[in-house]
């Protein structure tokens, strides 16, 4: 019987990785989860398959996508899919070489939007004529802000979604406290630029103290 690999990014917790298992079993797949290797393996089981006529030697695509929606349940993001073209009888390894290159594709990409931001978090005061000013500050921060929220979407887009379906199916998890601090960073680095512009007077001394917070957000995605 074919089984069709899947990689389980995030998922630590001993108890969650049984109950995902009997989920799992319970919807009809046979499956082995394996959380030190954060991989695990599926297979269609002894339920009858809701498709008629499917072939019980693999899953379809339809099978992945009902596994895929256990899997959210529990906050975790099955990575990856098989490819482009669906496979059932997908290899452990290739999988595995493909989440290394996309590490290191993300990695990248959070170092080329990241660094030029961390340089211009420091060098900013100077560029603004050593004043602290906020009013004259705020182009500089609306640039790191851009560099930053890029970076946050390019480079950790599947970890503010894993993040996300944390939230949504209230279970703690990694990925939902760094989701957590990079939207509180952003969101309060916004608020400040935006005072900074628009309340010159009344918003300096607040958005001086909230703005410089992208610095978390940027150091927190790129490790």
């Amino acid at each position: 019987m074919g089984r069709t690999h899947v990689i389980l990014d995030g998922l630590q917790d001993p108890h969650w990785g049984q109950a995902l298992s009997a989920q799992w079993a319970q919807a009809g797949f046979d499956n082995a989860v394996d959380l030190s290797a954060q991989c695990a393996w599926l297979a269609p089981g002894g339920v009858p398959q809701a498709r008629a006529g499917a072939n019980r030697n693999s899953l379809s695509e339809a099978d992945l996508r009902r596994a895929l929606g256990i899997a959210r349940s529990f906050g975790v993001e099955l990575r990856d899919r098989p490819g482009a073209t669906f496979r059932a009888d997908n290899d452990l390894g290739t999988l595995r070489q493909k989440m290394v290159y996309e590490y290191k594709s993300r990695l990248a990409t959070a170092l080329v939007f990241g660094l030029p931001a961390l340089v211009l978090h420091y060098v900013a005061p100077q560029l603004a004529g050593g004043t602290g000013n906020a009013t004259s500050m705020a182009t500089a921060w609306l640039i790191e802000l851009l560099l930053v929220g890029w970076a946050c979407i390019a480079a950790g887009g599947p970890i503010l979604w894993q993040g996300a379906l944390s939230v949504i199916h209230r279970r703690a998890t990694g990925d939902l406290l760094t989701s957590a601090v990079v939207v509180a960073a952003i969101a309060c680095s916004v608020i400040g630029a935006i005072r900074a512009i628009w309340k010159a007077d009344a918003g300096v001394a607040w958005a001086a103290n909230w703005s410089p917070m992208l610095f978390a957000a940027n150091l927190v995605i790129t490790i």
